[in-house]
């Protein structure tokens, strides 16, 4: 699913809003789970899940063109565990 087929849905489900509100809510959401993710914050959302950051060790990998071996710095990732609810209706 991308953003404009959820946008969609958004605003299908809510007639009460327009187009244009449903898809400043949803750039509003988006933004805030990101700026939120970008201060090491977790985010929990009950029946769907919990986004949060880890951290990766530095390690030396290889560029492939040249072969030649390069460090790559420490990084944060973006790690997601689904709440209970979510396994259980993508299992059914």
């Amino acid at each position: 699913m991308q953003k404009s087929d959820l946008l969609e849905k958004l605003s299908i489900k809510n007639p009460n809003f327009s187009h244009s509100d449903s898809k400043i809510a949803l750039d509003s959401l988006i933004r805030d789970l990101s700026n939120a993710l970008s201060e090491k914050q977790r985010i929990e959302i009950r029946g769907f899940g919990a986004f949060s950051t880890r951290e990766r060790k530095p390690i030396r990998g290889r560029n492939p063109k040249s072969g030649k071996a390069i460090e790559l710095e420490s990084r944060s990732i973006i790690y997601f565990r689904p709440s209970k609810l979510l396994k259980n209706r993508i299992n059914k």
